[in-house]
């Protein structure tokens, strides 16, 4: 069985009202992902915003969270592309990607997400819709122009699933010839305010499982939003699959408010426990076909 691939979501768009802990700004990202990388991480996956927590789509700060990220350590870099901030235009979309491989800073990872889903979420209390019109726009063309401008920049496409049938077009762009193997796929799974994707239960993530494609090499990593990864974590490790964890994804206010490198040990430990051991950046980097890098700028 693979060596454990642990990938942090640092922090998404997730505010620092439950956790504190949650990094924002390009030198708490690269202090954070250091420390992730030191008690286990692999990949590291951040959104960037600004001092206050808003979504931040200059440029500079983008450039500043990869170079910093990368200048901590050598942990693989997964970045977002704020897509369903930016707009639906996938030119726009890819061009962050772009001045980051004129910088030298090309990242390891970027997101496809693999269709368009409803992102709506419930208020707290789960009463009522916080929204009612949230809408994830992921068309086949912009799917397809992505995958196509990613090999080309030697990204390696993080393929995220929200359910099942999106499995079926990760089938179809790799027999196109538009996505190569072997791929690298979140199975996201939601519970408390979202309800956009699989439950996040054995039964929710065996739903996918089932039908993953048999014909396609590939890695796959459970994701869950709105609730605790580790109670799912024996369940993935079981099946030989890889996790994504961290405060992007959960606050985990209820069990201490941990920091996403705390979390990261949560993790390693319960892999180390069952028999599992942690896969390096190096180790990972071999595993999911990532280039080298040429260089490491700093900010």
């Amino acid at each position: 069985m693979d060596k454990l691939v642990i990938e942090v979501a640092a922090n998404e768009y997730e505010p620092r009202e439950d956790n504190p802990h949650v990094p924002f700004t390009p030198d708490e990202l690269g202090a954070d992902a250091a420390a992730c990388r030191a008690a286990g991480a692999a990949i590291y996956h951040f959104h960037p915003r600004t001092a206050d927590g808003a979504p931040d789509l200059d440029y500079d700060t983008l450039r500043a969270g990869v170079s910093l990220v990368r200048a901590a350590s050598d942990v693989l870099v997964h970045t977002s592309l704020s897509a369903n901030r930016q707009g639906s235009d996938p030119g726009v979309r890819l061009d962050p990607m772009r001045r980051l491989s004129a910088d030298e800073l090309t990242p390891d990872f970027a997101p496809l997400d693999m269709g368009s889903s409803n992102m709506d979420l419930l208020t707290r209390d789960g009463r009522d819709f916080a929204t009612t019109d949230a809408v994830y726009v992921n068309s086949t063309g912009t799917l397809r122009y992505l995958a196509v401008g990613m090999r080309e920049l030697g990204i390696i496409p993080n393929l995220t699933v929200w359910n099942a049938g999106q499995l079926r077009l990760i089938e179809i762009l790799h027999g196109m010839g538009h996505l190569d193997a072997p791929a690298w796929m979140h199975l996201a799974l939601s519970e408390g305010r979202v309800f956009s994707n699989h439950p996040g239960t054995r039964a929710g993530l065996d739903a996918y499982l089932m039908l993953l494609p048999t014909g396609l090499p590939l890695h796959w990593a459970a994701r869950l939003v709105g609730a605790s990864v580790l109670d799912l974590l024996p369940h993935v490790l079981e099946h030989g699959g890889h996790v994504v964890v961290g405060l992007g994804d959960y606050h985990h206010a209820g069990s201490g408010r941990p920091t996403n490198a705390e979390l990261v040990e949560q993790v390693a430990a319960m892999a180390r426990a069952a028999g599992r051991e942690i896969a390096t950046p190096q180790e990972a980097r071999t595993m999911l076909g990532v280039r080298g890098r040429t260089s490491t700028p700093t900010a």
